[in-house]
């Protein structure tokens, strides 16, 4: 039999705790009851001992909710049980508080293929866990409390056959591994153009943030300076530390009791994996889950590998300097500049204003739509994607009057739908400023994913598409990182349109079906993070 010292217990959910301060008021009480009669003393204690013994059956059924959690969620087994516990409380001397043990009394398990708002070759895994906690205090008395709740895994299913392993962009306009900060007077805007069930959602791992250009937030009643038709997903595992920071007056919320900010109701199809309520921050369960370092170093070695290392991929280099330019690129037998993938520019890629520079796929070879750029893009002009994966190893940027488009004409691809789910600007800095919009040109822009970084919004702009920082600097691969004057390592989405001007995504479905070329991952592993719910249906049997 294990023991253990409360004094010195390890924090696990709110059951120690909660048993901690019970058996301090215990002790009160018995204290308290020094000078009553004997039989009155022995009517007092043997409710005491029960109430002490229900106090750690409860304990007994967090810590086997924690441990599934933590099972499931890393791809292992769920427990069917915990050991039997000795729980031992420290005043002058050692003594023991009783023993608590757990058991998973049943466990309902249904699938649903494909996963709801996943692709295809994904599954569903709901399981449903009855588990009760028995407690047993010093002089014998027992207890046994039951409590069931839910929890929802989707994996990419081994049977599917049809590239299952490819990571799948999650539903929403605006997504971060980390945070989502937004400042602005004038309003910011995801648009979906469904009629109902809208997904232009901005997904933030760690909390969304709004503050005003100028002005003190409490002088702003406006209730939609920020207008979302979607959700605002948040992560709520381990703790809520951070929906209660986005709704709270250092995220979304005000100190005037005003709620800035709406959202979207919940789909009429029922497939929220979540609890959605309309014009609240919704608490999504277990961070998502977006490409790790080592996955992105997978990607990169497959890219370079088409381009660079691919003898029929076109390889430019700069005729002076270190940037590749417009006069670079001979012009086609139409006079246009375009850039036939594979390709690989050995250096940054420079367009200035007016200029006009088209990257155009091949139909026949997706596996081959990769060009890749070895340092930085800095676009003055006008950079079209005809449906290729376009790569910055070290970032891109833009100037206002500049314009980044996806576009149909003169695509080998036959449609604009088409054309989005094969276009992609990627960048590989590690850095918050990773790719840096600052163009005032609306736009179609696609897929837009920060890899290894992050996503800052400086235009007065609306963009088409899909905008996706994956960068945490919570990944060792940061600590490598070297530190670069006014540059903050990692990822999130900073969103600060000049002036406090406003700023629109329009959610293009499309867009999130972009698979990357040339990366499968293995199939059956996580798609998604294990998402549980909170304990339910509490029950005391004796």
């Amino acid at each position: 039999m294990k023991t253990k010292q409360l004094k010195y217990s390890k924090r696990l959910g709110n059951a120690l705790p909660m048993a901690m301060m019970f058996f301090m008021v215990v002790g009160v009480v018995t204290i308290a009851a020094i000078g009553v009669t004997q039989t009155a003393d022995r009517m007092a204690e043997r409710g005491v001992q029960k109430t002490q013994a229900t106090a750690l059956a409860e304990t007994a059924v967090n810590l086997l909710y924690d441990e599934i959690i933590r099972k499931i969620a890393t791809g292992q087994s769920a427990p069917a049980s915990l050991g039997s516990t000795s729980v031992t409380v420290f005043d002058g001397v050692t003594k023991t508080a009783g023993t608590y043990n757990g058991t998973v009394l049943d466990t309902q398990v249904s699938t649903k293929t494909p996963a709801p708002g996943q692709a295809d070759g994904t599954i569903e895994y709901t399981y449903n866990f009855l588990i009760q906690g028995v407690g047993q205090a010093p002089n014998g008395v027992q207890s046994e409390v039951r409590a069931s709740f839910t929890a929802k895994l989707v994996t990419n299913d081994p049977s599917s056959g049809v590239g299952a392993g490819q990571w799948k962009i999650y539903p929403g306009a605006i997504q971060s591994a980390t945070t989502v900060d937004i400042v602005t007077n004038q309003g910011v805007r995801t648009m979906d153009s469904a009629a109902i069930d809208k997904e232009a959602h901005v997904i933030a791992n760690k909390g969304v943030t709004w503050l005003p250009y100028s002005g003190s937030k409490n002088t702003y009643v406006n209730p939609n300076i920020l207008d979302f038709e979607g959700h605002v997903l948040v992560a709520s595992q381990p703790d809520n530390t951070f929906v209660d920071m986005t709704k709270g007056v250092n995220g979304l919320g005000n100190p005037n009791g005003m709620k800035n900010y709406r959202t979207a109701a919940a789909h009429l199809n029922g497939s929220d994996p979540y609890t959605v309520n309309k014009d609240e921050i919704t608490a999504m369960g277990q961070p998502r889950s977006f490409p790790k370092a080592a996955d992105v170093q997978s990607y990169k070695t497959i890219w370079l590998n088409e381009t660079a290392g691919n003898p029929a991929a076109t390889k430019f280099t700069p005729s002076t300097g270190t940037s590749v330019k417009w006069s670079d690129v001979p012009a086609n037998a139409n006079g246009q500049k375009v850039i036939q993938a594979p390709a690989y520019i050995d250096g940054d890629l420079d367009l200035a204003s007016g200029q006009l520079l088209k990257m155009r796929p091949c139909a026949a070879c997706p596996e081959d739509n990769i060009v890749y750029v070895k340092g930085k893009i800095s676009n003055a002009g006008m950079l079209y994607n005809l449906g290729v994966t376009l790569v910055a190893e070290e970032g891109y940027s833009d100037a206002a009057a500049a314009e980044y488009k996806v576009d149909q004409q003169d695509s080998p691809f036959p449609d604009l739908p088409t054309v989005y789910s094969n276009s992609a600007l990627i960048s590989l800095s590690p850095y918050t400023d990773g790719i840096t919009i600052s163009s005032n040109s609306t736009s179609r822009y696609g897929m837009v994913m920060s890899a290894l970084g992050g996503i800052k919004i400086t235009g007065n702009l609306e963009v088409n598409g899909i905008l996706v920082s994956a960068g945490n600097a919570a990944d060792p691969y940061y600590e490598k990182v070297p530190a670069v004057a006014n540059r903050v390592k990692g990822g999130k989405v900073d969103i600060k349109p000049n002036n406090g001007n406003s700023f629109v995504v329009q959610y293009v479905r499309e867009a999130s079906n972009y698979k990357i070329p040339g990366y499968n991952m293995v199939v059956g592993t996580v798609a998604t993070s294990f998402n549980a719910e909170p304990l339910r249906d509490w029950v005391t049997k004796k």
